[in-house]
């Protein structure tokens, strides 16, 4: 005698709740961004990042690299020499989809910073679920 199947413990309801409070929290992320860009004097020029410009330039050097074929990528914001073998999956494809949509690496960066945040909250929701069982003290 086999045992009935278990129902879930969540519904697509709680996911879409978790999903929308998720994005919420990834687009006010954006706020200091676009806070900066519209503060930005006109004779002055925004170059899209409110601390630590050198990382940021190194992964939109990557996304414009793939976006002109390159597979491995060459850090263009270094002293050190290197012979410029560096693979990474996640800056090809966003290299890819920059050329695909004609749109510029740091349009495709801010966006997949939106999307990661959201994807990295709900993931975090997916974990809360699988240790607390009431729906109601998971949504506190």
């Amino acid at each position: 005698m086999s045992a009935a199947p278990s129902r879930p413990r969540w519904s697509w309801t709680e996911l879409g709740g978790a999903l929308a409070v998720s994005l919420a929290l990834a687009l006010l992320t954006t706020f200091p961004y676009v806070r900066s860009r519209l503060s930005t004097p006109k004779d002055q020029q925004y170059l899209g990042f409110v601390y630590n410009p050198d990382e940021p330039n190194v992964h939109l050097s990557w996304i414009r690299q793939g976006s002109e074929g390159a597979v491995f990528f060459r850090n263009e914001f270094t002293s050190e020499p290197h012979v410029g073998r560096f693979f990474n999956l996640f800056m090809l494809l966003l290299g890819r989809l920059a050329r695909a949509c004609h749109a510029t690496p740091y349009q495709v960066w801010a966006v997949a910073r939106v999307l990661a945040g959201t994807l990295l909250g709900l993931a975090a929701y997916l974990v809360l679920l699988a240790g607390v069982r009431g729906r109601a003290l998971r949504q506190l």
